[in-house]
């Protein structure tokens, strides 16, 4: 299963192959052409039915992708089903992209595009990764209720960069499984660590403990704690706690989203 959405022109095979990886490697399923379409069925029939079950689409925007009849016809598609395009440029300035792709810039609805720079795709992996988090796409997710460990790489953006969501309330009854599961995470190794507190409902104070405990902890090898989702209710909870670690929680790693 997948819920990535690859979009690249066949001239770039290679860096969406890398693309891929890096995605998996921190628990995303992706889907693209040359690996996963199968004998016998269209190519525009198979696209459009991976583009329908994805969450996101990541387009390798270059201009062999702008000149190809089938990466435009993705584009277009992913726009129809109203998801979101992660546009990664290779060979090509946004403003370029555009003029030759006019209609493109509709489809990325404002969207912000990223660079392959020289040193290649793991140079940007991760801020591709914070992007697609931002945009609701997570690799994994889990519930307050129920933290059943589960492989380490399937949450892991790079060695030190660690990334979960929680839902639900975080209280006395739960936190100490929570802390458990946390820790286990983060081993002798992560500095940061990325939490999507969208779905949480409540943390009382022993979930704020945890928290301040946390980013105590990771300050001492030199990253910290960010929260990412905060909705008002739980925010005006930190905001009256005066946990300034959690005022933003989107300028860990030096990327805002």
């Amino acid at each position: 299963m997948w819920d990535v959405f690859i979009s690249y022109a066949k001239e770039d095979g290679r860096l969406a192959a890398e693309i891929a990886e890096g995605l998996e490697r921190a628990g995303h399923g992706t889907w693209y052409f040359e690996r996963d379409s199968v004998p016998g069925r269209s190519h525009l029939e198979q696209s459009t039915e991976g583009i329908a079950r994805s969450q996101a689409c990541v387009l390798l925007a270059s201009p062999a992708s702008a000149a190809s009849r089938e990466v435009d016809t993705e584009v277009l598609t992913a726009y129809g089903e109203s998801k979101h395009i992660v546009p990664i440029l290779h060979g090509v300035a946004y403003q370029e992209l555009l003029q030759l792709k006019p209609v493109w810039k509709t489809c990325f609805r404002a969207a912000a595009a990223i660079e392959v720079p020289p040193e290649g795709v793991s140079a940007i992996i991760r801020r591709v990764i914070l992007g697609l988090m931002s945009l609701g796409c997570w690799p994994g997710a889990l519930r307050a209720t129920d933290y059943a460990p589960f492989a380490a790489d399937s949450v892991l953006i790079d060695p030190i960069t660690a990334i979960a969501r929680i839902e639900g309330e975080i209280d006395v009854a739960n936190v100490g499984r929570l802390s458990e599961y946390l820790l286990r995470l983060l081993g002798d190794n992560v500095a940061r660590l990325v939490l999507d507190v969208s779905g949480v409902d409540y943390f009382d104070s022993s979930g704020l403990g945890l928290l301040v405990g946390l980013q105590k902890r990771l300050k001492e090898r030199g990253g910290g704690v960010a929260l990412v989702g905060l909705v008002p209710r739980v925010r005006r909870l930190f905001d009256v706690n005066s946990r300034p670690m959690c005022t933003t929680g989107r300028r860990l790693m030096g990327t805002t989203f």
